[in-house]
């Protein structure tokens, strides 16, 4: 099993929770990572909790530190937030959201030492079928593979962007979840900013 890696500021342990096919969210946690089965990734919790809209009114929400611009994540990953927004963690799981938009993300490492197409190849198999406007490409020694879903909760569907990004040593995955069409540009630019670290 791939070893998890350290998340930035905790040492928390990151859950996952795997999506049924039919694309709607079990609510059942995958309490270890089958090598080939938790994609995509709900990250250990019902979605309506996930997806909680906070109003604009509360907006930024006390007690919680703001972030934007390029971000570390781990000691390895980054990514670019092209506005502001909050960061938490829940239950092991780095969150960062603002109203509108929620960012769940995780990092594994590649104690298989399996190549990056292997694993690509591995969570397209693993991913729903219900999956839609899908993006595939590889460039920087990354490869990435992101795509769109409509998940459903009880109070109807949710618009989402799951996006994986494999290194020869790692992989790291979000799962992006708006309330809004108008929100979907940022989404896709958040999911495809995921880069490598500049190592010193």
């Amino acid at each position: 099993m791939p070893a998890k890696a350290n998340l930035r500021d905790t040492p928390q342990r990151i859950r996952y929770n795997p999506h049924s096919h039919a694309g709607s969210v079990q609510q059942t946690l995958c309490k270890v990572r089958p090598a080939a089965s938790c994609y995509p990734l709900a990250f250990g919790r019902t979605l309506h909790k996930v997806i909680f809209v906070m109003p604009a009114k509360n907006w930024p929400p006390p007690g919680f530190p703001l972030v934007q611009g390029d971000h570390a994540v781990t000691a390895r990953w980054m990514l670019h937030l092209p506005g502001q927004f909050a960061r938490r963690m829940e239950d092991g799981d780095l969150v960062l959201w603002r109203p509108g938009l929620t960012v769940w993300v995780a990092a594994w490492g590649n104690d298989n030492s399996q190549s990056q197409s292997e694993r690509l190849e591995r969570a397209k198999r693993a991913s729903s079928p219900d999956r839609f406007e899908e993006r595939q490409s590889t460039s920087d020694d990354l490869s990435r593979f992101s795509y769109r879903l409509r998940d459903r909760s009880e109070d109807g569907p949710v618009e989402s962007i799951y996006s994986l990004t494999f290194a020869e040593d790692g992989e790291m995955n979000m799962a992006i979840y708006f309330d809004d069409r108008v929100d979907e540009t940022e989404a896709w630019q958040i999911a495809e900013s995921v880069a490598l670290r500049p190592q010193a």
